[in-house]
């Protein structure tokens, strides 16, 4: 059953703090050289972007999921390459570009 609350300058803060941890984050992870790395965030490009993983070349498996759903991704070595290496504005390409696949979750 759903409690109404109703917002004042007393409670603003504790509703806006129970709504944050009702939220679900998103979690990320990719397998790089059979080594299995996860992070998360509050977007999927942000659970993406957190992702630090140790190689930075080969073909990787990058899966997001939030609650039950999740989607998967196969990057090759030059897509993962771009994602965790290169350059700051390589790395904003190549999350844009990966992250328009996990867009509608």
């Amino acid at each position: 059953m759903n409690k109404v609350v109703v917002l004042d300058a007393t409670n603003v803060e504790s509703v806006l703090a129970q709504a944050k941890s009702l939220a679900r984050p998103y979690t990320a992870s990719i397998k790089l050289w059979g080594k299995v790395t996860t992070a998360t965030g509050t977007t999927a490009l942000e659970a993406i972007s957190n992702l630090k993983p140790e190689a930075k070349k080969g073909v990787g498996i990058l899966t997001v999921s939030k609650g039950e759903t999740s989607k998967t991704k196969v990057l090759n070595a030059g897509q993962t390459f771009r994602l965790f290496s290169g350059s700051r504005i390589m790395r904003e390409i190549a999350l844009k570009n990966v992250g328009m696949i996990f867009k509608d979750m």
